[in-house]
């Protein structure tokens, strides 16, 4: 073991870009966002975030459940209770979204990923779930889409260049569906994607999909699925 150091509870999963090591947690009434030096575990800095409100969740999740997303810039966090926020490698703030409430019985999950000079987060939850692209170093809202028919789920997108194509899509698995967006405007991503609302993919989904070969699998409760570029099972 090279080092160790001691956080507070939280469920999210640590990141590491730029020599930091960024996680997140819950300490008390305030949101937490704490880096480390990679190659010491020093702390380097910890910042907080007052809770605008405090939804009630299930036991078992936290308020930090959601991993943040991170690059040369610095780390992007997303707390339910409170939205989106940005801090520099050094911990200086650089922007933050307001956000929520959600309507999710079991709180959220879902992670915001960071796709070129975009953040994109998915929203998923009893009603009213929508994804939204912010501007990565202005937290400047670029799009924001609905995703009528998509309920409650704690999935992650990733993104998808089918065939070395230019034109990125992002690819997202949520309860009975696997729907696939541009990356440049949320919109549905080709006619292919129409027909891809798979009714028996279950719900509850809260596996992130994964890409190798031109291929997309996505795991759900009991079965692994395999989808091609046209989006052909």
């Amino acid at each position: 073991m090279l080092w160790k150091a001691a956080v507070p509870f939280a469920q999210s999963s640590p990141v590491v870009a730029g020599g930091r090591v960024y996680v997140t947690a819950g300490d008390g009434d305030r949101l937490v966002t704490i880096a480390f030096d990679a190659a010491t575990g020093r702390e380097a800095w910890r910042r907080s975030l007052a809770r605008s409100r405090a939804h009630q969740i299930y036991k078992t999740n936290d308020p930090a459940s959601p991993t943040p997303a991170a690059d040369e810039h610095g780390v992007v966090v997303f707390f339910a209770d409170v939205g989106l926020a940005a801090y520099a490698p050094d911990g200086t703030p650089q922007w933050t979204l307001p956000l929520g409430p959600f309507r999710n019985f079991y709180g959220m999950a879902g992670s915001p990923i960071i796709a070129g000079d975009a953040v994109i987060l998915v929203c998923d939850q009893m009603s009213g779930s929508f994804m939204l692209a912010l501007d990565r170093r202005t937290g400047r809202e670029r799009w924001r889409r609905a995703r009528p028919g998509s309920t409650v789920s704690w999935t992650t997108p990733m993104v998808f260049a089918p065939g070395g194509s230019a034109e990125s899509q992002l690819i997202v698995l949520s309860s009975t569906r696997l729907d696939g967006y541009a990356l440049a405007t949320g919109l549905k991503a080709g006619a292919q994607w129409e027909v891809l609302g798979v009714n028996d993919l279950g719900d509850e989904i809260h596996a992130t999909p994964a890409l190798s070969g031109g291929r997309i699998y996505v795991r759900t409760r009991d079965a692994l699925y395999c989808f091609g570029a046209a989006a052909k099972s």
